[in-house]
């Protein structure tokens, strides 16, 4: 049997365009705790983004949430997102069922997933316990797919250190 130690230093994730550093864990993984899907897609992304994203120092980075329907098996939908070198993002998804299994990623412009999430209980977030930093600037997307169940999902894009 393994036994993970953890450590008294909190890691550093990367810096921002502003030269702060965000640490992982605290308030990143603290704000979504108690939250719960309520199968209102749009109304349980919006709450997570602003439950997490303000406290975080962070600002929503599309207009509207971008919203659609998902079934196991069948397409995965794709939802461009600008990453500005430096910036972070938190990617929040909320589903309207539990059944169904949301499988959400970043997709580089050279086709690379280089974040995932994958959740059951109706709320996804790419790298719930720290945000997402760009090392450079890329026309990316945000794949949303479905490997249990059927459902409409709403997504929102938080950024800090963003132009």
């Amino acid at each position: 049997m393994t036994t993970e130690v953890a450590s008294s230093e909190p890691e550093v994730v990367a810096p921002v365009a502003s030269g702060a550093r965000l640490e992982s864990g605290g308030i990143f993984s603290d704000c979504y705790k108690g939250l719960h899907a309520t199968g209102e897609p749009e109304k349980d992304v919006t709450r997570l983004g602003l439950v997490c994203g303000p406290v975080e120092g962070m600002r929503r980075a599309i207009d509207t949430p971008f919203e659609g329907a998902i079934s196991a098996g069948g397409a995965e939908l794709d939802f461009p997102i600008a990453l500005s070198k430096g910036a972070c993002y938190r990617v929040f998804v909320a589903a309207d069922s539990e059944s169904l299994t949301l499988d959400v990623s970043i997709v580089s412009g050279h086709g690379i997933p280089v974040a995932t999430a994958s959740s059951r209980s109706g709320l996804a977030i790419i790298a719930p316990d720290r945000p997402f930093c760009a090392l450079g600037t890329d026309e990316a997307t945000v794949r949303v797919g479905a490997t249990q169940g059927s459902g409409r999902f709403a997504l929102d894009i938080w950024a800090i250190g963003a132009p």
